[in-house]
């Protein structure tokens, strides 16, 4: 019974600790063709690195809509580093942002490249 109380405490104290890691992420912006017009129905991924040199530990998409906007709405550890990219018939395009958790820009418009 000691054991479980136990067990109790520490989870009421680490459990606090864990939430605080994470931040809300909100990003948007407009995928565009090189000729300058919006891209719908294209796919755009959001990449999640613990550091700016390794793989990404998560992916999360999102299509377009007619007009060419996406959003992605997520919570990310606070240190993360972040890059918006999208491959599509059209082109390819990559925002690397840094560090978007601690505070940086929340829009990212993406113009692809053939």
């Amino acid at each position: 019974m000691k054991k479980i109380k136990l067990i109790i405490k520490i989870s009421a104290l680490v459990l606090p600790l864990l939430m605080s890691c994470t931040k809300p992420f909100n990003c948007s912006g407009t995928v565009y063709s090189s000729h300058g017009v919006p891209m719908p129905n294209v796919r755009v991924y959001l990449n999640i690195f613990t550091t700016s040199s390794d793989y990404p530990t998560l992916t999360n998409q999102c299509y377009t809509d007619a007009n060419g906007f996406y959003v992605f709405s997520d919570k990310v550890r606070k240190k993360a580093y972040l890059t918006i990219t999208c491959r599509c018939d059209s082109g390819y395009a990559l925002n690397t942002p840094g560090n978007w958790a601690k505070g940086g820009p929340k829009s990212a418009d993406l113009h692809l490249k053939p």
